[in-house]
């Protein structure tokens, strides 16, 4: 902005994950038009991130998420998304390999794909979290805490995906009810959805 720039062309180059992460309002918002909610998730995440690979797992995040919304398990979502969607080859080789390492400690895995918040490293990880931890939210994003590095944008995707599988139902009681703003998250849900 300093530079007078404004929209797109003011977005950074940075190729973090987390730039990619803040997209659930949007997904749930969309989750019945995949196609509009990854449109969606591009033009937010442009705002700030203007790398390629990012754009493009922001848009991958966002149909996995409608995917899952509609009673598709995770893993076979991701592989859906990989086989019937235009998915960048670096991403597809991601998902591969994060889909792989589901049965690897999340500690090593996450070591051996990188700790760090660029996508090449988080994006993986993402997926071995979403893959090894399909029907335990809790679990998953504890063991993504543990594992240190950039949790922040793992944790959002992760949780993003594993919620939709799982619902209020997959999140321990003791954190809902911590929520210091659990009244204002709420009253924005029924702005989304009423009445749900």
């Amino acid at each position: 902005m300093e530079a007078g720039l404004t929209g797109v062309p003011a977005a950074s180059t940075s190729d973090d994950l987390a730039g990619a992460s803040r997209i659930a309002a949007i997904a749930y918002r969309y989750r019945k038009e995949p196609g509009r909610a990854a449109e969606n998730a591009r033009r937010q995440t442009a705002l700030t991130h203007n790398s390629p690979l990012v754009l493009a797992a922001a848009e991958f995040f966002s149909r996995l998420a409608c995917r899952v919304l509609q009673g598709v398990r995770p893993i076979e979502a991701m592989q859906q998304e990989t086989t019937e969607n235009a998915i960048a080859a670096s991403l597809a080789e991601w998902v591969r390999a994060g889909i792989a390492s589901r049965s690897e400690d999340t500690r090593s895995a996450i070591r051996r794909f990188g700790q760090m918040c660029e996508i090449s490293a988080a994006f993986p990880a993402t997926i071995h979290l979403i893959a090894a931890y399909e029907d335990r939210l809790e679990e998953g994003l504890i063991q993504n805490v543990m594992a240190g590095g950039d949790s922040a944008g793992r944790g959002l995707l992760a949780g993003l995906v594993l919620g939709a599988w799982g619902g209020l139902a997959a999140i321990p009681d003791r954190w809902l009810s911590g929520w210091a703003a659990a009244d204002a998250i709420n009253a924005l849900l029924d702005q989304i959805e009423p009445g749900r």
